[in-house]
Order: C-alpha cells, then sequence, then structure tokens
C-alpha cells in the first residue's frame, strides 16, 4: 500500500458469521440533501481518488479451501456494480484493495469465515489534502454504535402518502445483513405502509 494513510485500523460491527454490508452517504444524511450516488453508499467528496484496503488474519494450520478466506465485494455506482477483487497473501495475512475516484460512491460486503482481525486501511496520493470525511468515510470507523430508525412519510405509487421508515443503521457505516441471493441488505426496523401495487 502507498499513499498517505487517513486511517488504519480495526472495522467494527463485522459480524463473526454470515454477510454484512457496509456504504452510507453521511453528508445527505445530515443535511437532508439528495446525493448524488445513492444514500447506501459511502461517496468520494474530495478532489483525489481514495483507495480502500480490507485486510484479515486467515488460518494456515490447514489447506485453505473455499471458507478460510473471507468473502468480499465491492459496490459501487448509482446501478450498485459488484467489483469483485482478488485477495493477495503473505503469511496469515490476505487483503483486497479498490480505489474510487472523485464522485463515486462505493460500499462493500463482508462475511468472516474462518477469519478474524478485519481491518481497514483508507488512503489516499501522498501529499493530498483531505479528511476521511471527505472521501466518505466516518470519523471513527472501529466503532459501529447503532442509530435508531427515524419515522417518515413516503409517496407511494397511487398518488398518497405512508408511513415508512429506512431502519437503523450504525455510525461507521453498516447497514445491516446481507443476502447474495438477492443482491441486497435487510436494515433493522425498515418498513413501508404504502399499500401493493395492483
Amino acid at each position: 500500500m502507498t499513499g498517505s494513510i487517513l486511517y488504519d485500523g480495526p472495522l467494527g460491527g463485522v459480524p463473526p458469521t454470515n454477510y454484512a454490508y457496509w456504504g452510507f452517504d453521511f453528508v445527505a444524511d445530515a443535511t437532508g440533501a439528495s446525493s448524488p450516488v445513492r444514500l447506501d453508499e459511502f461517496i468520494n467528496r474530495s478532489t483525489v481518488p481514495v483507495t480502500i484496503t480490507l485486510s484479515f488474519n486467515f488460518p494456515t494450520d490447514h489447506a485453505c479451501e473455499r471458507n478460510c478466506l473471507p468473502g468480499v465485494q465491492f459496490q459501487t455506482g448509482p446501478g450498485w456494480r459488484t467489483l469483485g477483487p482478488l485477495y493477495t497473501r503473505s503469511g496469515d495475512l490476505a487483503w483486497v484493495s479498490w480505489t474510487f475516484a472523485p464522485g463515486i460512491g462505493y460500499g462493500w460486503v463482508i462475511n468472516m469465515y474462518d477469519s478474524w482481525n478485519p481491518r481497514l486501511t483508507v488512503s489516499v496520493p501522498f501529499g493530498s489534502m483531505t479528511t476521511l470525511e471527505e472521501v466518505g468515510m466516518p470519523t471513527h470507523p472501529e466503532e459501529a454504535t447503532e442509530i435508531p430508525a427515524v419515522l417518515g412519510s413516503c409517496y407511494c405509487w397511487d398518488g398518497t402518502f405512508a408511513a415508512c421508515s429506512d431502519g437503523d443503521h450504525f455510525s461507521n457505516g453498516l447497514l445491516g445483513p446481507f443476502y447474495l441471493n438477492w443482491d441486497n441488505y435487510i436494515r433493522a426496523g425498515a418498513f413501508n405502509n404504502c399499500q401493493a401495487q395492483r
């Protein structure tokens, strides 16, 4: 990894089993402004590319087949395109990286399988004058404090309004369990009282 490191430490909230998704537009949430990409992605609002590296320790005392290395994929852009980087390995450490240009939205999915010690490294080119917040990250990625759902009113397909909520989220961008067969995540407390479209 090269460049200036904005954060290098633990990633909070990673469940010991099953998939989970991280991605949240903190600026849009705090200001009420619309997201330039989508609300469920971190957005690089800086003027420089940001490199996200996710690293893990994995067992080396037996042949590493499917469930030794963690399952990881990145999601990006308004169409939520899936990026599946290959692991680099050294000893019992494995990592994946992807670089996101200015203005790009991104998120990631993790399933630990048999690995442990999930870490996040956020880096930018040497000499870049930017911050974690400007590249879309929370101030403390190591902390996953649950933030309760906010009740709102949604515009329904039939022209009416009904109570709804996007559900809970966490302070470091964790949104909830992710299901590969749906390619989506589930946020606790999310609901929509609009009538089903006929």
